[in-house]
């Protein structure tokens, strides 16, 4: 059985392998740059890697050629993006809204894009304590989840490599 269906009817540790390219480097980054730069700059990465998770998930064995050039055009919307984001100036209020965005962890499948998030939002926690000293009792409890999530996301004993990841032992932690 071929398709769909056999994403249904497999063991779940082949499942996960067998789930649409995640593009996990990327995750979130096409709402995060939305959020941040004008639209005209914003809506055509947004597009373009739109393009490439399709063709990505289209098809087992993608147009080589096709994924390429989709990801070229992508890279060049990016650094447009990039070179907007540089130019300006982010606000407090546009980092806590950022942070608020990435800081769900209920889509999250797998380490890598775990990773990716924990990095981002330890990233941002950084930038909103300098930008906005009076929310300190907010930045800390950020800092508190960031610190209790980190232990999860470091390798079994014995592996080089994630492992069996379960991305469900990322769910927050009520506060303390």
């Amino acid at each position: 059985m071929s398709g769909p269906d056999q994403r249904i009817l497999t063991p779940y540790p082949l499942q996960r392998l067998l789930t649409p390219y995640p593009l996990w480097l990327l995750a979130e980054i096409d709402g995060a740059i939305a959020a941040t730069v004008d639209p005209a700059v914003s809506r055509p990465f947004a597009e373009a890697l739109k393009k490439v998770r399709a063709l990505m998930n289209g098809s087992t064995a993608p147009d080589a050629r096709a994924v390429a050039d989709a990801a070229h055009g992508a890279a060049e919307a990016a650094r447009r993006c990039v070179e907007a984001m540089a130019a300006k100036r982010i606000s407090a209020e546009e980092v806590s809204r950022l942070i608020a965005r990435i800081d769900t962890w209920a889509g999250v499948n797998g380490w890598d894009e775990a990773t990716q998030r924990y990095l981002a939002l330890a990233a941002l926690r950084q930038s909103w304590a300098e930008l906005d000293p009076s929310r300190k009792a907010d930045q800390d409890e950020l800092a508190r989840k960031l610190e209790e999530i980190r232990p999860r996301l470091q390798f079994p004993a014995g592996l080089d490599s994630p492992g069996l990841f379960d991305p469900t032992r990322l769910r927050p932690v009520a506060p303390r």
